[in-house]
């Protein structure tokens, strides 16, 4: 065990030199219960007391700001109801009675594709528009005679009602309720498709309905006879000299569409056809298949 003993012995310095090092790490581990870096300065109590006033000052023009919005949205919210046709009151007008801009370019839609209102209830037949804002609404609505008296609402006869069969419906102009009444179709079928009807801006044939999601192929044929699609009367917009917010009163075309047509107009000129669209890499066929029969190349 000898070359134990010679490995821990040490020289008087090596001993010296341990003695220095334990002393080193003895002061590094008590040094920071003896000393603090952490220095008190005196406050000055008057710059205290402008650091108050600054802070006092600062939430009172916060105050008065969020009091001043506050009221400038409480008074952009009380608008002024009045007479009204749904069947002609433009977008504008419908935002000015306090809907949302896109409730009131929903039912500009809705028309566009033939959809007329033929009693102020039927207002009540646009999914987006909220219960509440149909309270408001709906007692200012005033119908032309014209339309009330036009396409009377399809409804059961005695004698359909005791054999229980559905009536034909405009796809374009049935409620949630009727869409229920027709077989297959319940609650949550009968609202998914009042809500895919108003993504596209109303359906511009009978076969889109089939696209509607969780309508199976079974359920469509079924309520297919029961389905009819009338041709709106759809005022064209030249898409040569149309702006942008003008395209975009046509159904189916979006702002990101508009503003396509547009730069696709000002980098290769002139549409020759309608078909020229399709040039444009985004507008898919189906897109195609509804904007066409609203725009026109003159």
């Amino acid at each position: 065990m000898s070359w134990v003993k010679d490995y821990l012995s040490f020289t008087e310095k090596e001993r010296n030199a341990l003695l220095v090092l334990i002393v080193i790490i003895a002061a590094f581990i008590f040094l920071p219960e003896f000393y603090s870096p952490v220095r008190k300065v005196a406050a000055d109590p008057h710059l205290q007391q402008a650091i108050s006033e600054m802070r006092t000052a600062r939430k009172n023009n916060v105050d008065d700001e969020w009091q001043t919005t506050g009221d400038e949205a409480r008074q952009s919210k009380e608008v002024k109801l009045f007479t009204f046709d749904p069947n002609s009151l433009d977008e504008a007008g419908f935002v000015s009675l306090g809907l949302p801009e896109r409730t009131a370019r929903t039912i500009i839609n809705y028309r566009n594709k033939g959809g007329r209102f033929r009693k102020p209830e039927d207002l009540r037949k646009i999914y987006s528009l909220k219960k509440e804002d149909a309270d408001r609404i709906v007692p200012y609505a005033r119908i032309a005679e014209q339309y009330a008296n036009q396409y009377p609402k399809s409804s059961y006869s005695p004698r359909e009602r005791y054999n229980n069969v559905p009536s034909v419906i405009d796809i374009n102009e049935a409620t949630i309720e009727e869409w229920k009444a027709l077989p297959g179709i319940g609650d949550v079928l009968s609202a998914r498709i009042a809500r895919y009807r108003e993504s596209i801006g109303g359906f511009s044939s009978i076969q889109q309905v089939a696209k509607t999601y969780g309508l199976r192929d079974s359920t469509f044929r079924l309520i297919l006879p029961y389905l009819r699609l009338r041709e709106p009367a759809v005022n064209k917009v030249d898409i040569n000299t149309a702006f942008e917010k003008e395209l975009q009163e046509c159904a189916g075309i979006t702002p990101d569409v508009a503003k396509a047509i547009v730069i696709y107009r000002k980098q290769h000129g002139n549409f020759q056809s309608v078909e020229d669209l399709r040039k444009i890499v985004f507008i898919t066929a189906e897109m195609f298949s509804r904007i066409a029969p609203c725009v026109v190349v003159k």
